[in-house]
């Protein structure tokens, strides 16, 4: 990937790219198998745990395969498990479709752990309310994908900690890109540096190793905390500017 596709200006630029990278994929539907066996395989444990219930065997496949995602939880945990799917499913794409190409998917991995801490070296106040953010951000959105806080559905939240891992080894993909857009729209063009943005994917990845955690002790506590997280960082970024 260029430069450019991995460091977009803004979030149109963002979504272009991608789309034209959708397009490319399109042309070559076999990339996407992993992604449509995976959609047939929550289907079928939709229908089994219908019709057979809550089978200790049902749960691993389940928790494997965050197939219940979305299933409980009303309007919001339906919109939420949707989000998750598509996230799951994304990653589940990215990791095995370059081996039909012969191209190893866990290659970036040992670059992402020996990265993940390097630029909270010199870490000061101002650098540390965006990675607070990045905490609540990744908490929020870890409750949208498990709104009813179900062990069974934590997959979602360990597979969006490493695929966050992973973006800060590659540096380029879906998510780089997108936190690069994002970043570049909300700050009106101005790009941020690849340490920023290391240092947001690594609060990401805590953060929703954190919410994992949060689950099992049955409290709820992982969107309150989010909040709490997210309001200390602006209040430390107004606070940095004001003085």
């Amino acid at each position: 990937m260029t430069a450019s596709a991995a460091q977009p200006t803004s979030f149109g630029v963002f979504l272009k790219s991608y789309f034209s990278q959708f397009k490319e994929i399109l042309k070559h539907p076999k990339l996407l198998l992993p992604s449509i066996i995976l959609v047939v395989i929550w289907v079928v444990l939709g229908i089994l745990q219908n019709h057979l219930g809550s089978l200790l065997p049902l749960k691993y496949l389940n928790f494997l395969t965050y197939a219940q995602g979305g299933c409980y939880g009303g309007v919001i945990g339906a919109i939420g498990g949707i989000l998750g799917k598509v996230v799951v499913a994304a990653f589940v794409n990215v990791m095995i479709a370059p081996l039909f190409q012969g191209k190893n998917p866990f290659k970036d991995l040992g670059a992402s752990l020996g990265q993940l801490g390097s630029s909270f070296k010199k870490e000061s106040a101002i650098g540390l309310a965006p990675f607070l953010k990045g905490l609540g951000w990744a908490l929020v959105f870890y409750t949208l994908f498990n709104w009813t806080m179900s062990a069974e559905n934590t997959m979602v939240g360990i597979i969006s900690a490493v695929a966050a891992v992973i973006a800060i080894g590659r540096k380029g993909g879906f998510l780089w890109g997108l936190v690069f857009g994002i970043a570049g729209s909300l700050s009106k063009g101005k790009i941020p540096s690849q340490i920023q943005i290391m240092r947001f994917l690594t609060s990401l990845s805590i953060g929703f190793a954190a919410g994992v955690a949060l689950t099992f002790t049955g409290l709820f506590l992982a969107f309150p905390a989010g909040i709490v997280l997210i309001i200390v960082s602006l209040v430390m970024k107004t606070s940095n500017k004001e003085a």
